[in-house]
């Protein structure tokens, strides 16, 4: 037998209610337990086996950071997160609205051209470039510790 529209709106409602759940478990994990070499998370196959930083080496430590309201740490790890953070926070919210209202996808909404496309894969590969020259400034873009003084983070000095 079919399922009425509101059961159909329960079902939804029920796994949008678990993946905010299971999300927010994941957040809670990741910032009460700091990625190091030696932990669980998943490490960089491309650095592991290269010895390259990839355009997401230091996210997992960038947001671990930010949820701990070192921001500058986060920079230091990976200064992406707070570009592309955002934007999937605001994906995976419309996501969620469009598939539990059953909503249907608009075509052309928040849809950006072709070479806007390619100008975010031409930045991304800059980035991973840029990241991997071992002469000042580009070291600054490698995922880094920052030094503590007194107990506080502060940037070194340029």
């Amino acid at each position: 037998m079919p399922l009425t529209t509101r059961q159909r709106f329960l079902v939804r409602g029920t796994l949008v209610v678990f993946a905010v759940l299971g999300i927010t478990a994941g957040l809670v994990v990741l910032g009460v337990f700091p990625p190091t070499a030696n932990s669980w998370y998943p490490k960089c196959n491309l650095y592991q086996t290269t010895g390259l930083h990839c355009p997401g080496c230091g996210m997992t430590r960038a947001v671990h950071a930010a949820l701990n309201g070192e921001i500058r740490q986060a920079v230091a790890q990976n200064v992406l997160v707070f570009v592309l953070i955002p934007y999937l926070i605001f994906y995976l919210l419309r996501t969620l609205w469009w598939y539990l209202w059953q909503l249907p996808k608009k075509p052309g909404w928040f849809r950006w051209p072709n070479w806007f496309t390619y100008l975010i894969l031409a930045l991304l590969l800059a980035f991973t470039v840029a990241r991997n020259i071992r002469v000042e400034p580009f070291t600054s873009l490698a995922p880094q510790e920052l030094p503590e003084v007194d107990g506080e983070r502060r940037v070194s000095p340029p």
